[in-house]
């Protein structure tokens, strides 16, 4: 309508009106919901000073780079999802973007109420974890400690010869198997552990090296067995103890050889098992006392017993770690060095019998001196031969 008051006229008024029958329906021009032109980049925002704001959905708060007017904070935005690369009920992969990343948002279909976080991307803030273009072969899933410095790392090269995988844990590492894990090294295995390591090890252990082992401990070493054990070697064993040994059986203690000499010494004597059957003890004075408990030990195994004494023909010194050999009657011949008084080791016998002494360094005297053993009493009998 147009109205005017000027002059005398009259106010006039205009209209244009258009009738539609009654029988038709008439609404208002549907207005279409705005459509946003794209996706957008936005910056993660939690309240105070977390690091991590997140619902029990897995969604974030998020402030747009055009937002002037509102607080960078909780506040900035409603819930937004965040799309993960696989998930279902209960499984799959969560990555939960955290305050300062950027992000990226999109919309369904258009929609501006309805945006979504489709991503992450670096900017001159957030930096890559790689030192890119020199770590262009390399990918990596690395996380950063909450409220800290460290991190946790999972990282492939696939830079040729080099190629890698590595994993690095800034605390603690479990792996959890329900059933069997196999491991194939193609080359050699390090492990370094800087404290403590324990395995237990429920049923059976086996472990085979094909070529050679070595084992140190540098302080003690305790192995207790509740069973039997068996060691079984097809060459030679060696044990070398600084210090002293001591073993201890409850029952039975059995040393056996098969075909070799069995010797049992120090530096003053031994006692030796030839092959053959003879024994052979050497000491500087061999004493045999009764038991402890005063009960009388068991008679002497030989009856005699005999050994010489070298001395030079000029000083009439003793001979001191001079070889020799004793022939005994039945021909067997012993070899050995005098001792620090120039005797040679004892030889015993059932039976009497000739010995015969040879040295390279000594003529023999023609005395013998002969040991019979009765009642653990040696008695000394000295026989001297006359040369015809």
């Amino acid at each position: 309508p147009i109205a005017s008051n000027d002059g005398g006229e009259g106010t006039t008024l205009t209209n244009d009106v258009t009738f539609i029958p009654g029988r038709q329906d008439w609404r208002p021009p549907y207005r279409y919901k705005p459509l946003a032109d794209g996706d957008e980049v936005a910056t993660v925002v939690g309240a105070g000073s977390e690091e991590i704001y997140v619902n029990k959905h897995g969604e974030i708060r998020i402030h747009f780079h055009w937002n002037r007017y509102d607080e960078a904070d909780d506040l900035a935005s409603c819930w937004v999802r965040v799309s993960q690369g696989w998930n279902g009920n209960g499984f799959g992969f969560m990555a939960i973007p955290r305050v300062g990343q950027e992000v990226i948002v999109s919309y369904l279909n258009g929609d501006i109420d309805r945006p979504i976080v489709t991503g992450c991307t670096y900017n001159g803030l957030n930096r890559p974890p790689l030192d890119l273009p020199m770590e262009k072969t390399r990918t990596t899933f690395k996380t950063r400690t909450h409220r800290g410095q460290g991190f946790n790392e999972l990282r492939f090269e696939d830079a040729k010869g080099s190629e890698e995988v590595f994993i690095h844990a800034q605390r603690n590492m479990n792996t959890q198997i329900l059933w069997d894990k196999t491991t194939q090294i193609g080359n050699d295995q390090k492990t370094d552990v800087e404290h403590n390591r324990t395995a237990i090890i429920k049923n059976n252990d086996d472990e085979a090296v094909q070529g050679c082992q070595t084992l140190e401990v540098g302080q003690n070493q305790t192995v207790t067995i509740k069973g039997q054990q068996a060691i079984s070697i097809s060459k030679s064993h060696q044990l070398n103890v600084a210090d002293n040994q001591q073993i201890t059986v409850g029952k039975h203690i059995s040393l056996h050889s098969d075909s070799g000499q069995i010797t049992i010494g120090n530096a003053g004597g031994q006692i030796v098992i030839d092959p053959m059957g003879n024994i052979r003890i050497e000491g500087v004075s061999i004493t045999m006392t009764d038991h402890i408990t005063g009960k009388k030990s068991a008679g002497a195994l030989f009856d005699y017993s005999a050994r010489y004494t070298l001395r030079s023909e000029q000083s009439d010194k003793p001979l001191v770690n001079t070889r020799y050999t004793i022939t005994t009657g039945d021909g067997q011949v012993i070899p050995g060095k005098t001792d620090a008084l120039g005797r040679t080791m004892t030889v015993q016998s059932a039976t009497e019998e000739n010995l015969q002494l040879n040295s390279p360094q000594a003529t023999p005297k023609p005395k013998k001196t002969v040991y019979e053993v009765s009642d653990n009493a040696p008695v000394e009998y000295v026989m001297e031969f006359m040369e015809e």
